[in-house]
């Protein structure tokens, strides 16, 4: 259909933005293996501006499905491995700032009500604005990145963002920079724009790819520097420690209570100093007997999957079925993720 280059799809329109594809391995229906969201600016019909949706058997050809999900640009369609569940993560302003909205749907045709997931609190300023996110599944959790964009400064950068339903969103604690500007003069001295594809696992290391700027955002609109173009980049992190819970000085922190399935402990972490973790009752018990801090056989290092055990205990099992806590104490520690296996 267009000879001589690679594209695929066209609209006429004052714009196309933000295309997110997905493979359906659920659909029984092969005409429609392929499903995209579009957002389309058109400057013919306004009912057909907002979040387009079309389908496709080989993802080359296109059909428009007739289904515009109310948005601005800046959104991104994602599908549940798990369930098939499809979700749009949608922009739209409340008041002045630039928020996150949900829409949801199980078969692709009907969709539940937009809501609110993501808007500036109180520990925002007034120009915090949220633009594009992703989904991905990681170690039982749907996490995300989320693309935050400070009118103040016209520089953006990203954030971790999990959910245990997909339907409430949560920032971290912290809200830590996981990808920010780079140094001035930099090529991503502007900011970094989130990418819509999930981490790629290579080795035991997860490569995540974004897209990164030199300009800041008002001069990129304007057409920008000529000789510092945007770029595509990719950062890195571990398997397995994504997300780490530190302590301060010689600190703890202790999981909410849940059913003890019974079985040997193992802890991924780091600590130069001796690190600690005894088993507690919920509410006011305290610990149980023979998992106190006092009996628990300290470690040190760094360590993706070590043994935890007691002077008395070396596994979990006279515990099995009841509500326990794991507090893990130690000083200027990083805990990861702890596991009990039978």
């Amino acid at each position: 259909m267009f000879p001589g280059n690679n594209i695929i799809f066209t609209w006429p329109s004052y714009y196309n933005d933000a295309s997110s594809v997905i493979e359906d391995i659920h659909e029984s229906d092969p005409r429609r293996r392929y499903k995209m969201m579009l957002f389309h600016l058109d400057i013919k019909n306004k009912d057909l501006s907002g979040n387009c949706l079309l389908v496709s058997p080989d993802g080359l050809s296109w059909s428009f499905t007739g289904i515009v999900l109310p948005s601005q640009d800046a959104s991104s369609l994602w599908q549940d491995p798990h369930s098939g569940r499809y979700y749009a993560f949608l922009k739209d302003r409340q008041g002045n700032n630039r928020s996150r909205m949900l829409m949801h749907s199980d078969d692709f045709r009907t969709w539940s009500e937009p809501q609110w997931i993501l808007t500036p609190d109180l520990g925002d300023h007034a120009g915090t604005h949220f633009y594009n996110q992703s989904a991905f599944v990681m170690a039982g959790r749907t996490l995300g990145f989320l693309n935050l964009y400070d009118v103040t400064t016209q520089t953006t950068w990203v954030e971790l963002i999990e959910s245990g339903d997909n339907l409430s969103w949560h920032r971290m604690p912290s809200r830590a920079h996981v990808l920010q500007p780079g140094v001035a003069g930099s090529y991503d001295c502007g900011g970094a724009y989130v990418g819509l594809a999930e981490p790629i696992l290579i080795g035991d290391e997860y490569r995540y790819y974004y897209y990164a700027s030199a300009d800041r955002h008002d001069e990129a609109d304007a057409g920008g520097n000529l000789s510092r173009r945007p770029s595509l980049a990719f950062a890195t992190f571990r398997q397995n420690r994504l997300i780490g819970q530190q302590t301060e000085g010689d600190g703890y922190f202790a999981t909410v209570p849940f059913i003890c399935p019974g079985g040997k402990m193992f802890l991924n972490f780091k600590g130069r100093e001796p690190v600690t973790v005894s088993i507690k009752r919920p509410g006011y018990g305290g610990d149980y007997e023979n998992f106190t801090q006092a009996e628990s056989v300290s470690v040190t290092g760094d360590h993706m999957r070590q043994e935890m055990v007691w002077t008395e205990r070396a596994n979990l099992n006279v515990l099995k079925g009841k509500y326990i806590r794991i507090k893990v104490a130690g000083k200027n520690i990083t805990a990861y993720s702890a596991s009990i296996e039978g």
